[in-house]
């Protein structure tokens, strides 16, 4: 369908004799009797009304309910097309996160409550936390929930609104997610960053540290830091390990500084405000604390920290064992827009990559 019908095409269902389709034009429907390569044989239904507010290249998934061909519309809710195919209300909320349809119940689903249907018209509401997806294996009331960093979550329905947890905290060893930007090895340890930025601005990526080590994952917690702060940190851009303590980490982030993390805790965020050499990009009317523009992180084998800071008159910057601060100015690097990754030679030498510079970028 997406390939002879239209560029994009997100689900598919079947009623009788038809086939419904959830496309960038909207939902379509066609004869299974008919040549379904054959775009003539496909009709975009009218489902939009005065009494609708229905996005309809917004409708995502589709299934079969009832008789019904039940769907979603990010940022409307929940509908259904009757017999007649004439469109109905089922659920009205625009924080829907997903639908589906499992062991005979219908469940839409936000992004912490799910909305369980016996039937068109019986259903119940749960919080249940965090939801990332929801499954059942069987028809017994056992449903399976993501719950993020929770882990997987078992629960059984033992009746209306009453569900208990049979399994908890279920957590598959394993990166907590695929956003690897930078790796570095430390004897048989792999750290992974999971940051970035470009010429256009930063990712906003989530803060993401994750470590491998004896066939194991441990990933840092990054809410740490903004329950400690009470702002979070984006975009790892590189980290650095103490080579006093390989379990003492320094992590440099595209916005907000350096972040010091010990035996997987954070322990502080360094940035303009705590430390008199590291400064943030001057950007009128936005927050200063969001531009401390931090990529590159390494230690010397005297157990100094340097660290690269992008756009700002010092852009070296060095922490001494003892948490002594100082920046170096290098006219060479006040114009950069991102002075990068920092290598200490065994003579002690220091070189920057600075890839994305006003004037000119190389290695130097």
């Amino acid at each position: 369908i997406g390939t002879y019908l239209l560029s994009t095409a997100y689900g598919v269902t079947i009623r009788g004799e038809y086939m419904y389709a959830s496309t960038a034009a909207g939902i379509q429907k066609a004869a299974l009797k008919d040549n379904l390569f054959d775009p003539n044989n496909w009709q975009t239904l009218n489902i939009s009304s005065s009494d609708f507010d229905i996005n309809e290249i917004e409708i995502r998934e589709l299934c079969l309910f009832e008789n019904n061909i039940c769907f979603m519309a990010n940022k409307s809710g929940i509908y259904y097309l009757n017999a007649n195919d004439e469109v109905r209300t089922l659920l009205k909320r625009n924080d829907l996160k997903g639908m589906k349809l499992e062991a005979g119940y219908l469940i839409p689903h936000s992004s912490s409550t799910i909305f369980l249907y016996e039937s068109i018209s019986k259903s119940e509401t749960k919080n249940l936390g965090v939801v990332n997806g929801i499954s059942s294996l069987t028809n017994n009331g056992d449903f399976w929930v993501a719950s993020g960093e929770n882990g997987l979550m078992g629960y059984k329905r033992k009746a209306a609104n009453q569900y208990e947890v049979f399994v908890s905290d279920l957590n598959i060893n394993g990166p907590k997610r695929n956003l690897p930007y930078h790796m570095v090895m430390h004897g048989e340890k792999l750290l992974v960053v999971g940051g970035g930025q470009s010429a256009a601005g930063r990712f906003w990526n989530s803060g993401t540290l994750m470590v491998y080590e004896n066939e194991e994952w441990t990933n840092f917690n990054e809410r740490e830091v903004s329950q400690e702060k009470g702002y979070g940190a984006n975009d790892y851009m590189d980290v650095a390990v103490d080579p006093n303590d390989e379990n003492h980490y320094f992590v440099s982030c595209f916005g907000e500084g350096i972040i010091e993390i010990k035996d997987n805790k954070f322990v502080e965020l360094y940035n303009h405000l705590n430390t008199d050499a590291l400064q943030a990009v001057n950007v009128p009317r936005e927050d200063p604390r969001r531009y401390v523009r931090v990529c590159g992180v390494t230690f010397d084998k005297e157990g100094n920290l340097w660290a690269t800071n992008s756009e700002v008159n010092n852009g070296i910057v060095r922490r001494s064992p003892e948490g002594k601060w100082e920046s170096f100015h290098f006219q060479a690097l006040t114009t950069s827009y991102e002075v990068d990754k920092i290598l200490i030679t065994s003579g002690g030498d220091k070189w920057v990559n600075v890839p994305r510079s006003r004037t000119t970028g190389g290695v130097g």
